[in-house]
């Protein structure tokens, strides 16, 4: 009874450390589980959150772009409009010199044909046209009728010195007007020229408007250029920052959770050590104590069955005795009465043998052996009594 208790405690003691066991073994593969889907959501976070910082610095980027390029292209506009309406408004300007110059021009070209400039040809027919022209006629005109109302008052009308004074009047006439003519022709060139050039002025206004619209446009071109180069180096810079801090964030994770995995382990050997320790040192004290129950047990039954066996002896021994001499008393009665009876079977079968059939027939029978029975059935029950006490003890 001693050992089935003791291999009773030990399975209870082995079952509970493998259930401990499995409780460790469980709880630790659901700690690893929940770091490791822990982890993966932190990473997936980080992931996302590094996708969603590219998105919108990629979505800025393309923004910011897209509104450099349309401020330049709204800023060339209006420069192009602006440039356009000034040079209108120049063009206009312009246009009202060209009487001056247009003038100018003719009275510059009608000057150097009187001035021989151009040729006989068209000096001769720049002086014919001098001359025909209605200031020389009102001239000529006026000069004569001046001279024919003097000579009338006079009585020379019909004289040729009349005649030549009138062609020395307008021979005179003309060359005072000649001068006057090239004079106001020269005035009217010179207004001409100043007209050209307040157009050439304007021209050249155009120009450089013309000009520091190319260079602004040139410079906005640049300047766009190198924002939306600078925007995506920062934005690139921004983007590489951004990987590069969610990279050492997944590997601080990925390392914190390495070590907390083995110091997991560790923490679960240690106790299923510690419990497969503390087991053993508990089978051993139960085992120590049940050898030293089971000793004391042994020893306290072994003094008892002694004791009583030894009681037993002295009881089987005194009714032995007893009853041994009880039985030789019986043997003795029996041997005697069996005596007696042998005695006279032999005198009988003397009678017998002597032929004497009437002495036989008148014999007595032959003594009844139920009392000797009785005896030996006593002894018998004695004997079979005293098997069974002996078999008993």
């Amino acid at each position: 009874m001693p050992h089935i208790g003791l291999s009773g405690s030990e399975a209870a003691l082995q079952a509970g450390l493998a259930g401990s066991e499995a409780a460790l073994g469980t709880g630790f593969q659901a700690s690893e589980a929940a770091r490791r889907a822990g982890l993966l959501g932190s990473e997936t976070a980080l992931q996302g959150g590094l996708a969603g910082i590219e998105s919108a610095i990629q979505g800025g980027l393309l923004g910011s772009e897209a509104a450099l390029q349309g401020g330049l292209q709204g800023a060339l506009n209006q420069v192009m409009a602006g440039t356009q309406t000034g040079r209108a408004d120049l063009g206009l300007a312009s246009g009202r010199f060209d009487p001056f110059a247009q003038g100018g021009a003719s009275a510059f070209n009608l000057q150097g044909a009187l001035s021989g400039a151009l040729g006989p040809q068209a000096q001769q027919q720049a002086f014919a046209d001098f001359q025909a022209s209605p200031g020389q006629n009102f001239l000529r005109d006026e000069a004569e009728r001046s001279l024919v109302r003097n000579a009338s008052a006079t009585g020379g009308l019909g004289g040729g010195n009349v005649l030549r004074a009138l062609q020395e009047q307008a021979v005179g006439l003309a060359s005072q007007d000649f001068g006057n003519q090239f004079n106001r022709l020269g005035s009217l060139a010179q207004q001409g020229l100043s007209a050209t050039g307040q157009q050439a002025g304007l021209s050249s206004e155009a120009a450089q408007l013309a000009q520091q619209a190319g260079l602004f446009g040139g410079q906005a071109f640049l300047g766009t250029g190198q924002d939306i180069s600078q925007g995506r180096t920062r934005a690139g810079q921004d983007i590489a920052q951004g990987r590069g801090s969610i990279a050492s964030q997944l590997a601080q994770g990925r390392a914190l959770s390495g070590e907390q995995f083995a110091q997991g382990r560790t923490r679960a050997g240690e106790q299923v050590s510690l419990g497969r320790t503390r087991a053993g040192e508990q089978l051993a004290q139960g085992r120590t104590r049940a050898g030293e129950q089971i000793a004391g047990q042994a020893s306290a039954t072994s003094s008892a069955l002694a004791n009583l066996i030894n009681q037993q002896g002295l009881g089987v021994s005194g009714i032995v005795g007893q009853r041994t001499g009880n039985i030789a008393d019986l043997i003795a009665s029996a041997g005697a009465q069996q005596g007696g009876s042998t005695q006279n079977l032999a005198n009988i079968l003397a009678n017998i043998a002597t032929g004497s059939a009437s002495q036989v027939a008148g014999l007595p029978g032959l003594p009844s052996l139920t009392p000797n029975q009785g005896i030996l059935g006593g002894i018998g029950s004695l004997a079979s009594g005293i098997g069974t006490a002996i078999g008993a003890f």
